[in-house]
């Protein structure tokens, strides 16, 4: 019953890492689960607002970009925001001064 940081404190000092931690056919596992986890397509009918922390090791940086640029290319209208040295949980707040104004201005368009 750990929280998420005393939980990676102890993965950290255990050194577990996929390699030495899943068992083995976990790859196949995961491969076969991948579909599921797919989005059915990437053009939304409604603009979206995608905020990105730099320093965010949840999910990287590099491929929350490359998802906005996949957003963006199939044609469906995206704020993108890049929040420089916040991580994952820290890009939350400071983003509400650019996420409500996009909300208030999407919510008044469809009016």
């Amino acid at each position: 019953n750990l929280c998420i940081t005393p939980l990676n404190d102890e993965v950290m000092k255990a050194g577990l890492n996929a390699a030495n931690a899943l068992k083995p056919g976990v790859d196949s596992l995961l491969n076969a689960s991948v579909g599921a986890m797919l989005y059915p397509t990437l053009k939304i009918d409604h603009p979206v607002f995608i905020g990105i922390g730099s320093a965010d090791i949840n999910v990287p940086t590099a491929m929350q970009k490359r998802f906005a640029d996949a957003v963006k290319s199939a044609g469906t209208r995206a704020d993108v925001h890049i929040y420089e040295g916040l991580d994952h949980s820290g890009t939350v707040n400071p983003s509400l001064r650019d996420s409500v104004p996009f909300l208030i201005k999407t919510l008044n368009d469809k009016r």
